[in-house]
């Protein structure tokens, strides 16, 4: 992608990205904004394109700042979200605002797993799933989307099949135990990453692993698999 030629009008730019970076502190935020040359029509204006980075947790910060980037794509005529990603994960809650976000944009969004080395784990795994084009630079990962509890009490058990526990254990006492907390939100994840499969032709089987296995891929994998739509060098 030529370097961007165009930036957004100069208020709102800088009003964006200081207010992603005040929100968040110490997780690196950028957006900028141009015209992608090499596609669309010869005899018209090439796509603008919105760029936008995310790179660390993601928390209320990310939600806030990618709430306001995507209504100033919309405001520009942007053609297309480029949203590049390195995520160790995040809250549950913040992952859901961006989902419901890139679900409900005007503007498609690819979201981007860069540069080499980088990952998306957890939070970030649900974002790819819900974009309209996922993809990865080489030597990056994905998965790991297994609920955690908060206050460091580890991943969630895995759901029990009614009479799958020890020999010594009553089938009939098993299929009475109460579902606990934890179940229930291992069942919600594991429904809901099957939700953005079905919703984007993904590999739904993955994703249900990914949440109850907390199963990774590397970017070959992921195309392999059909679990993202392509590996790339860089974002043109």
């Amino acid at each position: 992608m030529a370097r961007l030629r165009r930036s957004l009008s100069r208020p709102a730019f800088r009003l964006w990205l200081w207010l992603g970076f005040l929100a968040l502190g110490a997780v690196p935020l950028a957006i900028s904004a141009g015209p992608f040359q090499g596609t669309g029509d010869d005899d018209g204006p090439p796509p603008l394109v919105l760029s936008l980075k995310v790179d660390g947790p993601i928390g209320p910060g990310v939600t806030n700042y990618l709430d306001k980037a995507f209504e100033v794509a919309v405001e520009e005529g942007a053609e297309l979200i480029v949203l590049e990603i390195n995520t160790p994960g995040g809250l549950l809650e913040s992952t859901r605002d961006i989902i419901h976000r890139i679900i409900s944009s005007p503007v498609p969004v690819a979201t981007y797993v860069s540069p080499t080395g980088s990952r998306a784990a957890s939070a970030g795994t649900y974002i790819l799933y819900a974009s309209h084009v996922a993809a990865m630079a080489p030597g990056t990962t994905m998965g790991a989307a297994t609920p955690v509890q908060t206050g460091g009490g580890g991943p969630t058990p895995p759901s029990r099949e009614p009479g799958s526990g020890p020999a010594d254990e009553d089938p009939s006492e098993d299929d009475d135990r109460p579902v606990g907390l934890a179940e229930k939100v291992m069942e919600d994840a594991a429904a809901y990453m099957r939700s953005l499969a079905e919703l984007r032709g993904r590999n739904a089987e993955w994703g249900e692993k990914a949440v109850r296995e907390a199963a990774t891929v590397t970017d070959r994998e992921a195309v392999e698999e059909g679990i993202v739509d392509l590996r790339a060098g860089s974002v043109a």
